[in-house]
């Protein structure tokens, strides 16, 4: 009789040790068919380099459409989709729940940024000045 008990606990916590893998399995597998972890990986590395290859008193404009509505979707507001933090020196992009993606730069140039609405596009406007910023 023990037995028996021994063999069904084990074959029960088998099959919930089988169940929750397969549940992180499948949350992994919607996430990435979402394109969420793709955007947010390519979004901060483009703006990081842009950053880095910037001149003083340099303004970039880049569309970040696609990106916010997936931000949208996922109920993520467009202000903290997308930002840079001059402090750490990181570009971090969150377009959905979980912390997003970050990605450090190097550029110690004071950078300005601002989220603008050009007919139906949304751009993120990047200004970069030539003060060194404070860190």
């Amino acid at each position: 009789m023990k037995i028996k008990k021994a063999l069904l606990y084990a074959n029960v916590i088998y099959l919930l040790l089988n169940l929750a893998f397969f549940v992180i399995l499948l949350v992994f597998v919607v996430q990435s068919g979402s394109g969420k972890l793709v955007y947010e990986k390519v979004y901060a590395k483009e703006i990081a380099l842009m950053l880095d290859e910037a001149k003083p008193s340099m303004t970039i404009f880049l569309d970040v459409s696609d990106a916010l509505k997936i931000a949208e979707k996922n109920n993520v507001k467009k202000e903290e989709a997308i930002k840079i933090d001059s402090v750490e020196r990181k570009v971090r992009v969150k377009l959905g729940s979980g912390k997003g993606y970050s990605y450090g730069y190097f550029t110690s140039l004071k950078i300005e940024q601002e989220l603008k609405k050009d007919n139906e596009k949304d751009i993120f406007v990047i200004k970069i000045s030539g003060e060194e910023s404070e860190k």
